[in-house]
């Protein structure tokens, strides 16, 4: 991101963190790829439930990181724009987690024996997405997936 500075605002600080990258890392990298996508291929919906996770992980991440490097710092409107997307794909990377969880929880409370009632009305809001939208067969699939009866 570029930087507008006047006598108020710090300027920005330079990185002291230069990515490398070895071909070690890079065939490490291609194996982890490799295992993921097998593992989609064997279990879905467990893949569904780790992209979730990770989106979720990244997205936060990438968002902390940049607001502690352009604390203080006067950024350019599109800089800020770009900042406000990052923040979009934040809320909808954690509401697509949210959607996601609700097989792992509900099945492991079933496989449990725990009551699933309460956690029924902490995931009412996948329910109203089942019942009002286009998404239902999907979630009836991911449900099913899971486990689910």
């Amino acid at each position: 991101m570029t930087v507008e500075s006047n006598e108020n605002d710090r300027p920005l600080p330079e990185s002291t963190w230069r990515p490398q990258f070895s071909l070690r890392s890079m065939l490490v990298l291609t194996f982890v790829v490799a295992v993921w996508l097998s593992f989609c291929r064997i279990v879905p919906h467990i893949a569904v439930f780790d992209l979730g996770m990770i989106l979720a992980a990244v997205t936060t991440y990438l968002l902390i990181h940049l607001k502690r490097k352009v604390r203080g710092c006067r950024l350019r409107r599109l800089d800020r724009l770009a900042f406000a997307v990052l923040w979009m794909l934040t809320l909808l990377s954690w509401a697509f987690f949210y959607v996601v969880s609700s097989g792992p929880v509900i099945a492991v409370a079933q496989m449990a024996g725990i009551p699933v009632e309460p956690l029924w009305l902490f995931y009412a809001p996948v329910e109203w997405l089942h019942d009002l939208t286009p998404l239902a067969k999907p979630i009836e699939a991911y449900a099913a997936a899971w486990g689910w009866h």
